[in-house]
């Protein structure tokens, strides 16, 4: 099973490896995922910000191939 990802190119990744940044040869990517695909389910990553650009919120939408959604999650994050 393959999986694909793409990535938004204007967003900076501020989680790092933890939850988003998905690791290629130990380094994650600087910037987000915005969409998985594996087999015949999608998930599209959608993100709230704060006023300095920090990820606030993260919600998880995966659909088969119809269209129909499978799953929906978010989860979210405060800095000190």
């Amino acid at each position: 099973l393959t999986t694909t990802y793409e990535y938004y190119t204007e967003q900076v990744n501020t989680l790092g490896n933890e939850y988003f940044g998905r690791t290629y040869l130990g380094v994650s990517s600087k910037n987000l995922i915005k969409k998985e695909i594996s087999g015949n389910l999608t998930t599209d990553y959608t993100y709230e910000f704060d006023e300095e650009c920090y990820i606030t919120k993260v919600t998880t939408t995966t659909t088969d191939e119809t269209g129909k959604i499978f799953s929906t999650s978010w989860r979210q994050f405060t800095y000190e």
